[in-house]
């Protein structure tokens, strides 16, 4: 048992260096030492999560959280866990759950959001990415506030997050070019025009974006 901290301290190495069927059998190793190390069970989850192997992940999450209800992260890793496997309505209320106990929780904020955009319901998920934002700001969360604005028709709101990304470099053709249509209803056509040829230069065939330059 005195050894559990050391061997959990390997796995979470193993870990974040992406040896995940390493550091799952560690953290396995730390848990037959001390049944009741949160830190281990948690990290088990993660890598199980990791693995593709939820079923694993949900055990060792619902597991921490009988040794006590208010582990931190526990809810978030069963959040996505059920989110993996498409059960949306259990990954949204362990997500819940999370920010109830930690409201800097910003992979939930940023997962709960993620969901509810899918859902059309926007204005809820505009408040949890906005949150997230000024939590851990990233261009993922720009992107997805970029989307949510946009779907509200909150042109200039939209073109902000967008110009936090580097569309430079975007691999994905339906980013500058869903940022060249907010610029046209923002009545900036020069801009719009520069914005669709980002994203012919990714899709030389792709008649929307020539039809926006018309």
């Amino acid at each position: 048992k005195d050894y559990a901290p050391a061997i959990n301290n390997i796995a979470c190495l193993d870990s974040q260096s992406g040896n995940h069927n390493s550091a799952l059998e560690l953290f396995k190793q730390a848990i037959a030492a001390d049944p009741n190390l949160r830190q281990a069970l948690l990290g088990a989850a993660s890598s199980a999560i990791a693995l593709n192997q939820p079923d694993q992940a949900i055990a060792f999450a619902i597991n921490a959280l009988e040794i006590s209800p208010n582990t931190l992260k526990a809810h978030e890793l069963l959040g996505i866990a059920y989110q993996n496997t498409g059960q949306q309505e259990k990954a949204i209320e362990h997500y819940k759950k999370e920010i109830s106990r930690n409201s800097a929780a910003s992979a939930s904020l940023v997962n709960l959001g993620v969901i509810l955009l899918q859902r059309k319901e926007e204005a809820e998920s505009l408040k949890l990415l906005k949150q997230a934002s000024v939590i851990a700001p990233s261009e993922q969360i720009s992107l997805l506030l970029a989307q949510a604005y946009q779907n509200q028709q909150q042109w200039s709101n939209a073109i902000n997050e967008y110009e936090k990304l580097n569309l430079g470099v975007a691999h994905n053709k339906l980013i500058p070019f869903n940022y060249g249509l907010c610029l046209i209803e923002a009545g900036q056509s020069d801009k719009a025009i520069v914005a669709f040829e980002t994203a012919i230069k990714l899709d030389k065939e792709f008649i929307e974006a020539w039809g926006n330059i018309g």
